[in-house]
């Protein structure tokens, strides 16, 4: 099987190729310099890769940055998501989408696959109309999911690790951090089986920033100040869910249980 991973010069993407790579899947990581989403060809340059199955996991993630700059939000993610989609419902090869826990306002969590999206930012908008795009397509998976941190790229935890006193943490903010390692994994799982529909990955349980950040420090066996961050002196362009942890029992229930963050946590700093 050759499966194109659209994103794939990208945090999630290099690991993914690495996964995937393990189990003798050919892949084909493709970046913006391959595959511009904003470029009218996207057809095209993704048939000439003969994929046999796609991930889509490109997207303009920075939150603010959406909230600053929507047109180009939804440009790569509704827009782009549109050409991807369109595309593999024409050559006829499955989809499979990295959708995001912000569809949700994060006000009443934990939130199920059928839960009513609610995006309170551009981000989690763009990301949603994505979605909609993607469920033109037969055969196709829509995977949310939420704190994304591990190897191949900068991310969180690292960002805790490498501050400088003291560490600024939003306290309230509460969802599930996911390890992009054990996420390559659920992907593969979800391929092989031939799944469809919606899904949540994340490791449980729900933490709040506070407590993410208190146990990251604690793992490294780091001590540092944390500065916390009350919600309302957030000087930031876009809101974010205040709780928007998300159910994983759908994707458990079929393959099952998904490992603690705190196990995952030690894995990813202790090596």
């Amino acid at each position: 099987m050759r499966i194109l991973i659209i994103g794939g010069t990208g945090r999630l993407g290099r690991v993914l190729t690495r996964t995937f790579a393990t189990k003798g899947y050919t892949t084909i990581p493709v970046g913006s310099k391959e595959l511009d989403l904003l470029e009218e060809n996207v057809e095209e340059r993704i048939e000439k890769y003969h994929p046999d199955y796609i991930i889509h996991s490109a997207a303009l993630s920075n939150v603010d940055e959406c909230e600053r700059n929507p047109t180009l939000a939804y440009r790569i993610n509704a827009y782009g998501t549109k050409k991807i989609a369109t595309t593999a419902s024409r050559i006829n090869i499955p989809l499979l989408y990295i959708s995001t826990d912000y569809v949700f306002d994060g006000t009443t969590p934990p939130y199920s696959e059928d839960s009513e999206p609610n995006p309170v930012s551009v981000y989690g908008a763009s990301k949603l109309l994505g979605e909609e795009y993607v469920k033109s397509v037969s055969s196709s998976v829509i995977l949310r999911v939420s704190w994304l941190f591990g190897p191949e790229g900068s991310n969180f935890v690292d960002f805790v690790i490498r501050a400088k006193e003291p560490v600024p943490v939003v306290a309230e903010q509460i969802s599930k951090p996911t390890y992009t390692i054990d996420l390559s994994y659920g992907i593969l799982n979800l391929i092989e089986s031939k799944s469809s529909g919606i899904y949540h990955f994340a490791n449980s349980p729900a933490v709040s920033r506070l407590k993410w950040t208190e146990t990251i420090l604690k793992v490294a066996k780091t001590s540092k100040e944390i500065k916390r961050i009350d919600w309302s002196n957030i000087d930031a362009p876009a809101k974010r869910p205040f709780n928007s942890a998300l159910s994983v029992s759908r994707y458990e229930n079929k393959f099952g249980k998904i490992r603690s963050w705190e196990e995952t946590l030690s894995d990813y700093i202790n090596g």
